[in-house]
């Protein structure tokens, strides 16, 4: 019988997350299912360019090329494990325009035509967002990262802390931080070739995305703290989504490394 780590019996999920575990139930592959995709596939090949969105997203915003020379990093099982939750302090410093380039770059832009991060059948549902409040040698604001270009298009002027501090259910955990960055799926850019999977593909590549972003910031010596206790529909609000298409799925608040609590 499968148990807790204690000992205790697993409940069952469905006595305490009934959508979960009918998400989950709903998005497994079968070879019967298998049958059915093939119209979905056929849609999704006709608007194959207008799910996968184009360079262009808020092309005509205000942008700001990171082209900022790499910060060298240590290996990656350096990384992985030096690589801890940011809990505590921040430090004083802000961060700089360099290391937060670096980080974007090495967790989400892009090489040639190739991406850090794998996404089911190439899709690319996740799309980046930046909020950032104290980073030496970028104005406040809320940026949109289009990958190929290396830019962050900034949508919003306004310094979005106050705000961020009002959407996060742990808003002291922000204070003295440099940025945070916004995960965000357009879910039908995968749902439409994969159903129900697809929604699955979407969090999975989030995931993926957000460990580059943390192994990246330890590598330029920042902090990382990875966030999903917000407010779903205020940060939606705040970066100005169409909710029907697009929603916020992950967080990672960056900031100059400070001291951390014993332990962490």
């Amino acid at each position: 019988m499968l148990a807790q780590p204690d000992g205790s019996p697993v409940s069952d999920p469905r006595a305490y997350a009934p959508l979960a575990a009918e998400l989950h139930e709903n998005s497994k592959f079968s070879r019967d299912r298998q049958a059915n995709f093939a119209e979905p596939v056929q849609r999704f090949e006709t608007d194959l360019d207008r799910l996968r969105g184009g360079g262009d997203r808020f092309g005509k915003a205000s942008a700001v090329v990171l082209d900022d020379e790499p910060l060298p990093l240590a290996p990656l099982g350096e990384l992985a494990a030096r690589r801890r939750s940011h809990h505590g302090t921040w430090g004083d410093t802000p961060l700089t325009r360099r290391s937060l380039a670096t980080i974007l770059r090495v967790g989400v832009g892009t090489t040639g035509m190739h991406r850090p991060a794998p996404s089911a059948g190439g899709r690319y549902p996740v799309e980046c967002f930046v909020a950032v409040t104290d980073v030496d040698g970028l104005d406040p604001g809320i940026y949109y990262y289009a990958p190929h270009a290396l830019e962050l298009r900034r949508i919003d002027p306004d310094d979005p802390a106050a705000a961020l501090r009002k959407s996060c259910m742990q808003p002291e955990d922000l204070e003295g931080a440099g940025a945070v960055v916004v995960l965000t799926g357009v879910f039908s850019r995968s749902t439409s070739k994969y159903a129900e999977r697809g929604y699955r593909f979407t969090l999975l590549e989030a995931g993926h995305i957000g460990q580059g972003i943390c192994l990246s910031a330890e590598g330029v010596s920042a902090g990382s703290l990875c966030l999903s206790g917000f407010y779903d529909h205020e940060l939606d609000g705040l970066l100005r989504l169409d909710e029907r298409v697009e929603s916020v799925v992950h967080s990672i608040v960056l900031g100059a490394a400070g001291e951390r609590p014993a332990g962490s």
